[in-house]
């Protein structure tokens, strides 16, 4: 849950940074897909990261959706945790 949360809280505060930035909510709109979708790909969300180029692997690190995933998926998925 804390995970969840976290993620939700860092989305937020990106989205509310980048609404501060800009003078008009139209291009505020049109700029979020330049946060998310590099998350959503460097995430290993839709491609595993072995296969993106090692030329940008390193952006995978800077993504907060990585984090997230690899951390309920540890959660989820570890053998020596326990419900």
């Amino acid at each position: 849950i804390t995970a969840c949360w976290s993620l939700g809280v860092t989305c937020a505060s990106y989205a509310l940074l980048l609404g501060s930035s800009v003078p008009h909510v139209k291009m505020a709109s049109e700029l979020v897909p330049l946060i998310f979708v590099p998350q959503m790909l460097f995430a290993g969300f839709f491609i595993r990261t072995s296969q993106i180029p090692v030329f940008l692997r390193w952006a995978q690190y800077t993504c907060v959706l990585k984090y997230a995933i690899n951390l309920l998926l540890n959660v989820e998925f570890h053998p020596d945790l326990e419900a």
